[in-house]
């Protein structure tokens, strides 16, 4: 446990806090159906899946994304101005 142990402790810490900003800022730009998109596509699934399950066309699923990618990139850039 030393050196090593550390480093991938402070890695994990880093990554957590990311997230949790990332949630924190989801929760406060984006739309329902952005988040719900969202969350689908980092669990993995593929446009077609996620347009599947939520009853929608895959076109609806990519412009969510692309709205969801540019609010959070927008909220972040505001935030890293504060």
């Amino acid at each position: 446990m030393g050196a090593d142990y550390n480093l991938r402790f402070f890695c994990f810490l880093g990554v957590v806090l990311v997230l949790a900003a990332v949630e924190e800022l989801a929760q406060k730009v984006l739309s329902e159906y952005e988040k719900r998109v969202l969350i689908l596509y980092i669990d993995g699934l593929k446009y077609k899946d996620i347009a599947e399950a939520l009853s929608k066309r895959e076109k609806s699923v990519d412009n969510a994304l692309q709205r969801a990618r540019k609010k959070l990139r927008g909220a972040f850039c505001d935030r890293e101005n504060y």
